[in-house]
């Protein structure tokens, strides 16, 4: 997209002057501030579209199979760290190369070298949450991530929970992620842990 330069307004104020020597500069000044007001609507209806993912949209663009490529964390003391699949860090905290895959009617599975695990999937909140609902054996767990980014190659989850206490935890995934801080350095005293996670498109 072009945007109105300084010098490109200068051009064209040199032309409407040309172009309309009858014309008051008053007239001048009002056409080209409505042509930089357009400029701009346009400029801002662009950024919308690209930036706002419809309902259908988000859905397509999920339904497919993701790699884990870098996992986040941090805490309110300032500790944490961010790794990628091969680092120690990574090894201590998952087992190979993590995959969500994701399909049209709300089917999931959740693997890594060792396990492969069937689950669903929904979007909540107009599209700025995804629920994982998965089942090993016996017991069923939800994950619930706030989505930082999506698009048809890269997608980027977050989730913060209130401190790090493992033993505070019923609820399995919250337990899961403050295990991840551990992994990553987090301090043992740290509260608002987040954890972050990076896909990219198989």
């Amino acid at each position: 997209m072009n945007y109105l330069t300084t010098s490109s307004q200068s051009t064209k104020t040199a032309y409407l002057q040309h172009s309309y020597a009858m014309v008051s500069m008053h007239t001048i000044k009002k056409s080209l501030i409505l042509l930089i007001a357009m400029s701009l609507l346009t400029m801002i209806s662009c950024k919308k579209s690209q930036d706002t993912v419809t309902p259908a949209g988000a859905e397509n663009l999920l339904v497919r199979t993701w790699q884990l490529s870098e996992v986040s964390a941090s805490g309110n003391k300032g500790t944490g760290s961010t790794v990628k699949p091969g680092s120690a860090a990574y090894k201590d905290a998952f087992d190979g190369t993590v995959l969500y895959s994701f399909e049209t009617g709300g089917k999931a599975t959740v693997s890594d070298d060792v396990k492969k695990i069937p689950a669903t999937w929904k979007l909540l909140n107009n599209n700025n949450q995804l629920e994982i609902k998965a089942t090993a054996g016996t017991i069923t767990y939800t994950e619930l991530w706030d989505i930082k980014s999506l698009s048809a190659s890269n997608l980027a989850l977050g989730v913060t929970i209130n401190d790090k206490n493992q033993s505070n935890y019923n609820d399995l995934f919250a337990l899961n992620v403050a295990l991840i801080a551990d992994a990553l350095g987090v301090d043992n005293t740290a509260t608002d842990v987040t954890v972050g996670y990076k896909f990219t498109a198989r």
